[in-house]
């Protein structure tokens, strides 16, 4: 009797799991590539250790993979580059070292981003953002004393209506928020000190892919003299462009912003000052 072929790589486990990732239209780039890394981690307990042949077809598809998901992500392309570029000369301990030092990377960047930025949200802020950036929640939900905003507004964020979401995750983190209507974000703009934005993507010019109305939110903010500051740990600087923007992002381009807070140091570009 025939003895049983070694094991398909990737496996379809693999597969299933990266096209939940791919599917999801409510978690940030955060949570799905923390989800990828430990889809990721399981996958490669399971490869046999040879032929090389056969492991670099696998890691090929692995790439091909994460290059197709998420494309407004620029976290998943920066990955597909480097496991093509690792595969080159893999071993298993490299592919499994790689994967690690992701998720720690991933693990620690919101506390060193809060730990950077809380002694630079002016006092008692009237605070605006946009979208459900878990960076941005964790940040205001790190501040204490003065430093905590006197209230946040979250525009609805439609069509997903992620704003209303968000809303409540920050109520539930003790803080005064509230969500309003995208259709007033002129007026939630004006009754602002800061606009805080996540980021899916932030390209090498600056250039910032996140929700849509995102851009239109950052006009109005320059119109009304507001700065506006994007919040996103190193992992969302990008050295690629993102070619197919999905309908439900949009550029905001680098002159529409104040700052970038991150977990290395701050990129300021102007003071961050209440208004009123």
């Amino acid at each position: 009797m025939a003895g049983r072929g070694p094991p398909a790589v990737p496996t379809d486990r693999w597969s299933a799991a990266i096209g939940r990732v791919r599917s999801d239209r409510r978690q940030g780039a955060r949570a799905l590539g923390a989800e990828t890394l430990r889809a990721l981690d399981l996958e490669l307990r399971g490869w046999p250790s040879g032929p090389a042949a056969r492991l670099h077809r696998a890691d090929r598809a692995i790439a091909r993979d994460l290059a197709r998901t998420q494309v407004a992500m620029g976290l998943f392309g920066r990955w597909a580059a480097e496991w093509r570029a690792l595969a080159r000369s893999a071993t298993p301990g490299r592919r499994a070292a790689w994967v690690r030092r992701w998720q720690q990377l991933l693990a620690r960047e919101d506390r060193r981003i809060a730990a950077r930025a809380r002694g630079r949200i002016p006092p008692r802020a009237r605070v605006l953002t946009i979208s459900r950036s878990a960076t941005v929640a964790a940040l205001l939900a790190s501040l204490r004393g003065s430093r905590r905003p006197s209230v946040v507004t979250v525009l609805e964020s439609c069509p997903g209506g992620e704003g209303r979401a968000m809303a409540a995750d920050l109520r539930r983190r003790g803080l005064a928020a509230r969500w309003v209507a995208d259709e007033r974000a002129p007026e939630a703009v004006s009754a602002s000190d800061l606009v805080l934005i996540g980021a899916d993507t932030v390209e090498t010019d600056g250039t910032v892919v996140h929700k849509v109305g995102t851009r239109r939110l950052a006009e109005l903010a320059r119109r009304s003299r507001r700065p506006v500051v994007v919040v996103a740990g190193r992992s969302k600087f990008s050295p690629r462009r993102v070619l197919r923007l999905p309908p439900r992002f949009d550029r905001t381009p680098a002159r529409l912003v104040s700052a970038y807070w991150t977990d290395g140091p701050a990129r300021a570009k102007r003071s961050i000052r209440p208004t009123r």
